[in-house]
């Protein structure tokens, strides 16, 4: 759903559960049951504007994947509404980027500028986002149009920066990110370098992270603590304060 004007991200009153074991129907008794028992997030209410990033945090497992998917609309598991800007503004960056086996071309340009509706990137213009990222030196390997098996050929942190040269050349449109600990394999000068250009480029984002090096590059924080509590707050709300909230409190300002 289109977010309200001005806001780029609004979520309302959100639960999220996991799907049902095997995916079968449960009874309105043992549905409560899981609710009380499992659910990852009761009663999230939260804005992002332009300027506005948001951090999600917590321990492994406890649904901080399952967040990001129900924002963009991969996960519907729960109630509540989510609200955002359209879907061919906004940009989503997992942890592990799909590679096609095709050229460098290919795979910088991912899903294709047909389907973006923009502009094809000029030769020059994957150059120059290929070295902004620090991956320059493939152009010397394999040219722009040498078929390769890159999901092979690359590291794990070069297919990371390959999915922001794909943000890069398609920024013009973008409005809003989503990050699934899409930095994890890069160190922590390579991180900075990527979330200074996402910060150029994309009016508001939300990533899902581990690392405390990561707090620098959002404004707002989201902190999972399992059985469907978190605490939200400004990053230097959060950062000067350890008591947590009930799940109920929306944290919205």
């Amino acid at each position: 759903v289109a977010a309200a004007s001005g806001v780029l991200l609004r979520v309302d009153a959100l639960s999220l559960l996991p799907p049902p074991r095997g995916g079968s129907p449960t009874s309105p008794i043992t549905r409560e049951a899981r609710e009380v028992s499992s659910s990852m997030v009761v009663g999230l209410s939260l804005d992002l504007r332009a300027g506005d990033s948001l951090l999600v945090t917590g321990p492994s497992g406890i649904g901080k994947s399952s967040i990001l998917r129900a924002i963009c609309g991969l996960w519907a598991s729960g109630d509540g509404t989510i609200e955002r800007c359209a879907r061919e503004q906004s940009f989503f960056l997992p942890q592990e980027p799909y590679l096609c086996l095709g050229t460098l071309r290919d795979n910088c340009t991912y899903p294709g500028w047909r389907f973006t509706k923009q502009q094809e990137p000029s030769d020059d213009a994957i150059r120059h986002a290929l070295g902004r990222v620090r991956l320059g030196h493939l152009i010397d390997r394999f040219g722009l149009d040498q078929v390769a098996d890159f999901d092979v050929e690359l590291s794990r942190g070069e297919i990371q920066r390959l999915c922001f040269v794909r943000l890069l050349l398609y920024a013009k449109g973008i409005r809003f990110a989503a990050l699934d600990e899409a930095t994890s394999a890069l160190d922590q000068a390579g991180e900075e370098t990527l979330y200074t250009l996402l910060r150029q480029m994309v009016p508001s984002y939300v990533s899902v992270g581990h690392r405390t090096s990561l707090d620098r590059h959002h404004t707002h924080k989201l902190v999972l603590e399992g059985g469907g509590s978190w605490r939200f707050g400004k990053m230097e709300e959060m950062q000067a304060c350890t008591q947590p909230h009930a799940s109920g409190d929306d944290g919205v300002d």
